[in-house]
């Protein structure tokens, strides 16, 4: 029946699909229910045109797969959507243009029918259209955490709202900033509503005002859909308080505490997801200043210490909570600070200089063509000429004392400040560019102002604009950036310009004339001869396709190539790996021609060639990995997201051991590669890049272990294979080796001579080096005894070694363990059986805190005697200094990870905040610092090609590091790092101290 009904799709339709076989593999699963299939069959003629037109059919497919599976009726929902046509166009609007908005539906399938029936036709005007339904949410909240989860549900269902009737155009631009605005608004106010009440029953009432002002496009009621939320919290005036239990207090304790608890509450990521990022970085002193002040302290910083950018920044400033009424008269007494009749020195340069250094930041990256924000011409510039009129005549016009973008600027046109010309070009450019990150953040969930890389988001982005192609959206992007920043020119007038600037000369002749090695010279290059060769190199391949002739283009892209690549530290070495791997790819003329019609590709090559020369090296290896660069950089191609090992053995069952080899190989360095390019572009963040290195180790693992027992003519049963350390923490980096311990069942024994020999296998298969490279380095030390031991043991011996001779670093590693390839079944219940031995024969104790410090040093030393380099693993402050405090944190509270590990080394961190070991301060410090140092480790191995995570001592090698972390100078960005590790060292002891101190009480 299955067979016949996937028939009656017809073969033009399947051919809609870039991947066929998955495609029907996709289809089967929604005709596998007879009742719910035959619905789906007629349904089909009406959603076929949706995929006809879908720039991405096969992901589009997936979405609509996922969403029919999580519905409560699948034959009900086919149904429906086949009698509705409005319901077909809301759930396609969806599915097309943004994956987050497809995984709230897929989350909250119920949403779909409240959208398509009332939702849809909703339009709130103001935070009180909200405040009835939420306040009767909160009712049904029995903790914090379920607070959360209400509110996060609520704001996913209005954005859900509010993104369809802005895909579908029927709410105009102001309209949908508003309602995100006013949404936010409801949220925060709710949210200070519970904990006033949490705190007038634990601590008491003060009597005083309390407020919160929002910030940037917050208090301009201008909100995106993933923006940050600047905010400032502010109490009416300084008393004592006595609380509840008769403790003496004051309003500065009281008010600061539940500011940081708000922030904290807010920010705070749980499953997966915070309610808001929150920044209160813009208060007075900030971070350096408390969290809360009184309205006389905030007045006092601003009146005698208040500078220009905090007058800008205050333009915007609305209260949004708490006592509305009285802050905004506090604001509207702030006025002659913002808003001065006379400026002794005109804000105007300042400001440009404001904005010159925020575009000098974003020179070396490929935001400077992309950002939307930031970029010349862009919404900043907009924004900045707005404030800065503002501020001009904001003191004798009080009507122009508006936090709006688009009011302000109508205000400015009524008194004539500007023209209707200047008026409607930064009015509609400031909307259009608006709209691009509206789409950005809607595709994604996440705050991005980049124009999209890759073709099919732009055809997307260009279809939401109301373009045909990508071409006119681009020209018209960059015709309204010209008009902006033409304005922006013209409205801050630079002082003076460098005139004697050396042109670049041209690339295309043969023979380099003095001028151009002069110019190369000049632009760091040491062998400028050598540069000019591999330049015109490129022209005569390029001459030779007969495509790309002209002289002027040519000299036009590499005058750009070598004006980027001036800014970098090793530009030759760059610019020789730049034209390598273009001659590598072939098609000369066609790479450059990309190239040049593409200024954001052109950026990230640079970054590739500049930042990681490993990732260059590897996309030379096989042709069809320059797909990847292409526009086919997605997380979708993970060969662990679509092929499972069985699959591999039986596409390769005719394949000899070498041929199945170099296939594995192939497939791992494909995906290895793919994950460090989207690590490279900022589209995976390090917690999604180490798991997606992890997810790619498992999938190799898994696959050499059936390839190897089916050699063996055995099952892979009876025996299991465990990660350890970032294998089984899921925190595998680039240069990793793989931790593993091999455990097999005395119950139903195996012939262990054949798991020895298939271990050796494994680990020499595993290592062994070919032209394409090698898998991975297995590490199976961390076994009993260590490598003097067998490479194998029994499940029995092992638990019996944990009861009675295990050392205390054993059992710490072991809270990463971490089952990856062998008998599932076998291998998790063994998993629980040795978490289950560690704590149930095992008291920790204060003197467990002092053995773990006193290791730690020893490793320190031990390591610094062999090296005498900064090791960022080992050394002082190092990687081992939070991994040990969060071992702790399972060591002393496994209840926190429900004694199911494995405990990756954040989520050790968030059990020591959460048992208030860690504040906030701290906590975001180690979190950093992690991260950060992990970064370098994958640049010292991307970048600089070294295995050993030490800092090199030589100028060059720290100068390149520090331009990957855009840095301009390598001894500046070494004192932060010891810096950084000397407060992450003073952490680690004070808390040590603390987890005694805890324990120990």
């Amino acid at each position: 029946m299955l067979s016949k009904m996937i028939f009656s799709i017809p073969e033009t339709d399947i051919a809609l699909f870039s991947d066929p076989a998955r495609s029907e593999q996709l289809l089967r699963q929604l005709l596998q229910n007879q009742l719910s299939g035959w619905e789906f069959l007629r349904l089909w003629p009406a959603i076929q045109p949706f995929f006809g037109r879908s720039s991405d059919t096969d992901e589009l497919l997936l979405r609509f797969v996922r969403i029919s599976q999580r519905m409560f009726s699948s034959a009900t929902f086919f149904n429906q959507l086949n009698q509705f046509e409005p319901f077909r166009t809301v759930l396609f609007t969806i599915m097309e243009n943004s994956g987050y908005m497809t995984d709230i539906l897929a989350r909250h399938p119920e949403y779909f029918y409240w959208l398509c029936t009332t939702g849809i036709n909703l339009n709130r005007t103001s935070n009180e259209e909200y405040t009835g339904e939420l306040q009767s949410l909160a009712k049904r909240s029995t903790d914090q955490n379920r607070f959360a989860e209400i509110l996060k549900a609520f704001k996913r269902r209005e954005i859900l709202r509010i993104g369809v009737r802005d895909f579908l155009r029927q709410a105009a631009f102001r309209e949908t900033v508003h309602e995100l605005s006013v949404l936010t608004d409801a949220l925060l106010q709710i949210s200070l509503d519970y904990f006033q009440m949490e705190f007038a029953e634990k601590i008491g009432v003060p009597k005083t005002q309390f407020t919160i002002l929002a910030l940037g496009k917050l208090g301009g009621s201008e909100l995106n859909y993933s923006s940050d939320i600047d905010l400032i919290f502010m109490y009416d005036e300084e008393a004592e308080l006595i609380t509840s239990d008769g403790t003496k207090s004051n309003h500065h304790e009281y008010f600061n505490r539940l500011a940081e608890n708000l922030s904290r509450f807010w920010g705070e990521v749980r499953q997966g997801e915070a309610l808001f990022r929150v920044d209160t970085r813009l208060r007075p002193d900030g971070d350096a200043g408390p969290l809360a002040r009184s309205a006389a302290a905030m007045r006092h910083y601003y009146e005698t210490r208040g500078k220009l950018w905090e007058r800008q920044m205050l333009i915007k400033a609305r209260p949004v909570a708490g006592s509305i009424s009285w802050a905004q008269n506090f604001l509207n007494g702030l006025a002659p600070f913002i808003f001065p009749q006379t400026f002794f020195h005109s804000p105007l340069e300042e400001i440009r200089k404001i904005k010159a250094e925020i575009e000098r930041k974003i020179q070396s990256r490929s935001e400077q063509e992309s950002n939307v924000k930031l970029m010349e011409g862009g919404i900043r510039d907009i924004e900045f000429i707005t404030q800065a009129q503002q501020l001009l005549h904001g003191g004798k016009h009080k009507s122009l004392r508006e936090g709006n973008t688009l009011s302000a600027l109508q205000k400015l046109l009524d008194h004539r400040i500007i023209s209707r010309q200047e008026y409607d070009q930064l009015m509609e450019a400031y909307v259009f560019l608006r709209r691009i990150e509206h789409f950005q953040q809607l595709a994604s969930g996440k705050q991005t102002h980049l124009l999209p890389a890759y073709p099919a988001q732009q055809q997307q982005l260009a279809g939401f604009l109301g373009f045909s192609n990508w071409q006119e959206t681009e020209k018209t992007i960059s015709e309204k950036r010209r008009t902006v920043r033409k304005l922006f020119n013209r409205f801050f007038p630079v002082s003076h310009r460098e005139e004697d600037e050396m042109q670049p000369p041209g690339f295309h002749s043969q023979n380099p004339s003095q001028t151009a090695l002069a110019y190369l010279r000049q632009s760091g290059f040491q062998n400028p001869a050598q540069a000019y060769r591999s330049m015109n190199g490129l022209a005569a391949d390029s001459e030779q396709q007969q495509l790309f002739q002209r002289a002027d283009q040519f000299n036009l892209l590499f005058a750009k190539v070598i004006e980027k690549l001036a800014k970098t530290p090793l530009p030759d070495q760059s610019l020789n790996r730049f034209t390598q791997l273009i001659q590598s790819y072939g098609a000369t003329n066609n790479f450059l021609r990309l190239l040049s019609d593409q200024p954001v590709f052109l950026q990230f090559l640079l970054d590739l060639v500049v930042k990681t020369p490993v990732l260059v090296r590897m996309l030379q290896l096989e042709k069809k990995y320059f797909s990847l660069l292409f526009g086919n950089s997605d997380p979708a191609n993970f060969i662990f997201n679509r092929t499972l090992p069985q699959q591999f053995l039986h596409t390769n069952a005719a394949a000899s051991n070498k041929e199945s080899l170099a296939q594995l190989t192939k497939i791992k360095n494909q995906n290895w590669l793919n994950i460090g390019l989207l690590f490279l572009n900022g589209r995976f963040s390090p917690e999604k890049t180490w798991a997606s290195l992890t997810k790619l180790a498992d999938w190799v693992l898994q696959t050499l272990t059936l390839t190897l027992c089916r050699q063996q003519q055995q099952e892979a049963k009876d025996f299991a294979i465990f990660g350890l350390g970032k294998l089984g923490g899921s925190e595998l980096n680039f240069g990793s080796d793989l931790d593993i311990l091999c455990i097999y069942s005395t119950r139903n024994k195996p012939e262990q001579i054949d798991l020895i020999r298939f271990l050796q296998q494994l680990t020499h298969l595993s290592a062994q080096i070919s032209p394409l490279g090698y898998l991975y380095r297995l590490d199976l030390r961390l076994r009993p005894e260590g490598e003097s031991a067998p490479l194998i043991i029994s499940d029995e011996n092992y638990l019996a070694y944990l009861t009675n001779r295990a050392q205390l670093w054993e059992k710490q590693a072991l809270l990463k363990i971490r089952f990856v390839a062998g008998d599932e079944s076998f291998g998790r219940r063994l998993q629980k059986r040795i978490i289950k031995q560690i704590f149930a024969t095992n008291r920790f104790s204060p003197a467990t805190v002092d053995e773990i410090v006193k290791m730690r040093f020893k490793i320190q030393t031990k390591k610094n005697k062999l090296s005498g380099k900064l090791n960022i693993k080992t050394g002082k402050g190092g990687i081992w200094d939070v991994e040990f405090l969060s071992q702790m944190a399972g060591l002393f509270w496994p209840e926190r990870f429900k004694f199911q590990p494995p405990l990756a080394t954040l989520s050790g961190l968030q059990i020591l905040h959460a048992e208030k070991i860690l504040n906030n301060t701290e906590k975001k410090f180690m979190e950093d610092h992690f991260r950060n140092l992990r970064n370098i480790e994958t640049h010292l191995t991307l970048s600089l090609e070294k295995s050993k995570p030490e800092i090199p001592e030589d100028a060059q090698s720290r100068h390149l590091l520090a331009f990957c972390f855009d840095h301009d100078n390598g001894e500046t960005w070494f004192k932060e790092l010891q810096n950084n590790l000397e407060k992450m060292r003073e952490i680690f002891l004070k808390t040590a101290e603390k987890i005694k101190k805890r324990i120990n009480f």
